[in-house]
């Protein structure tokens, strides 16, 4: 008898070849009817291992019911982040016969943990499989819509979720909305900024902002993410300063709800609110915590958009050798984990970091390679354009400077406003009108570039904050400078 153990009577064995020679002495029917009683008499007896239940099962040719209890061992080994015990646990349930909602729950599972592993592409599949098999308003198919939109935005793929945004907010009435239900919401929001579809992104804030508090009370979760969903609503709008607050708001909330992989992921994006304003120290600081925090759980796409937003920074603060190796490194993974969007982004950063370097030409290459992948995401290709003219400018290429300016102007004027670039794009055509003669043209964009410039620093209500965001961005500072060249008056 076994002393101390988890139930009244509980037997082993002295060594491990005893145990397998007395398996090994069983027919094959009573090995089966052997895990098949041993399933039941533990599942009857409370055990909590799901893994071991599952295992029974299915050696007790019980398949279905051992599918019930590989998605709860699937639940849990997310629960604690062991992503690749989440993949192969799942794999067996699905191999066990799953079907309907427990096969769905199980590709949902499945999705999330390649994403989170920075297997972009597999995860995209499960989720778009798991759409196809979960009921429409449910919440595993809110659960699968999300996960779709965020694999499917990360690999360029803005179109997968679109023809579904009618669905995601009309199957459930307000007063019935849902903790997955919200966190769709905000899953899909992000991808529709990112490509410039503001107006379908406004249409599930504007839902959003409909939850009555009492709807998500001790939810903390669903707290977590309408934060999310209102910072990423600021940044849309270019209220940097408003992201960064709803950030570390939401961030709260993720530890709160012991969410460290949210934690981690918004970490990183704080970081990103604070060098947009300017604060290079402070966002130094926070990327790397985000760094470390997505190296030690495992988190490769949250480690590449760290060293994103990190490569930038670090160029921002005149460490221009490490910024490269960093935002190379960034590059790298972001290209491995087929993460479409982020590597883009590494390539317009790289360009800028080769830039203060002088290295135009590689900043070039760098470029027309970001280019090639953003044909259909007018905000990210305005900006890699804006990099580009300001690049062949230095080169001396004054009519390919003025071509590229003038294409990320029209995707401008098309967009309204861009989360990220705007003022990059009216400087650098100003600077190409210039230096192709056009003085005034030049002067025109000039006013508006400062006008919208002072329209976003005015959202911005901290003093100090606001003046890092004006003289310390350089193309913020650089189009004040200009103004004031031109005669109109400081900010």
């Amino acid at each position: 008898p076994q002393e101390n153990g988890r139930y009244p009577e509980e037997y082993v064995f002295r060594h491990a070849i005893v145990r397998e020679a007395a398996y090994g002495m069983l027919t094959e029917d009573d090995r089966v009817l052997g895990h098949r009683l041993a399933g039941h008499w533990l599942e009857g007896a409370g055990e909590t291992d799901a893994m071991a239940l599952a295992e029974q099962f299915e050696r007790g040719a019980e398949p279905l019911r051992a599918v019930a209890w590989y998605r709860k061992a699937a639940e849990q080994a997310l629960e604690g982040n062991d992503l690749s015990a989440v993949l192969s646990r799942a794999k067996k349930g699905i191999a066990c016969g799953a079907d309907g909602e427990d096969k769905a729950a199980l590709r949902v599972l499945q999705a999330e943990a390649h994403a989170w592993r920075g297997e972009i592409a597999d995860s995209e599949s499960c989720a778009l499989e798991a759409i196809e098999t979960a009921k429409p308003g449910t919440s595993l198919w809110f659960q699968a819509v999300g996960q779709a939109a965020t694999s499917a935005g990360r690999r360029g793929h803005h179109d997968v979720v679109v023809p579904l945004i009618g669905a995601l907010v009309e199957p459930v009435a307000d007063a019935a909305v849902g903790h997955d239900q919200i966190i769709a919401w905000a899953k899909v929001a992000a991808p529709l900024v990112q490509a410039g579809r503001f107006e379908l992104a406004e249409k599930l804030f504007t839902h959003i902002a409909r939850v009555h508090p009492d709807q998500i009370a001790g939810d903390t979760l669903a707290c977590a993410r309408i934060l999310q969903a209102r910072a990423l609503e600021a940044h849309a709008s270019g209220d940097a300063a408003g992201f960064l607050g709803q950030t570390e708001a939401a961030i709260r909330d993720f530890e709160g709800a012991g969410d460290l992989r949210s934690t981690c992921l918004h970490t990183m994006n704080a970081g990103y609110a604070k060098m947009e304003l300017g604060g290079y120290a402070a966002a130094e600081a926070t990327l790397r915590g985000a760094l470390a925090m997505a190296d030690r759980l495992g988190l490769p796409g949250v480690a590449s958009a760290a060293r994103q937003c990190l490569g930038m920074t670090l160029a921002h603060r005149g460490a221009l050798h490490e910024a490269r190796a960093v935002a190379t490194l960034a590059l790298e993974g972001a290209t491995q984990q087929g993460d479409t969007m982020l590597a883009a982004t590494c390539r317009i950063s790289l360009a800028e970091i080769l830039s203060l370097a002088r290295n135009f030409d590689a900043a070039e290459r760098q470029l027309l390679a970001a280019l090639d992948a953003l044909t259909t995401v007018p905000p990210l290709r305005a900006h890699a354009l804006a990099v580009l003219g300001r690049v062949r400018l230095a080169l001396g290429r004054k009519a390919e400077a003025l071509a590229a300016s003038t294409e990320a102007m029209q995707l401008l004027g098309e967009l309204g406003t861009m989360p990220e670039g705007e003022s990059l794009v009216l400087l650098g055509h100003a600077e190409a009108l210039r230096a192709t003669g056009d003085v005034t043209g030049a002067r025109a964009t000039l006013r508006d570039a400062r006008a919208k410039l002072l329209a976003r620093a005015e959202k911005i209500t901290n003093v100090e904050i606001r003046k890092s965001f004006l003289d310390k961005v350089p193309s913020n500072a650089r189009t004040l400078e200009l103004a004031r060249d031109i005669g109109l008056p400081s900010a």
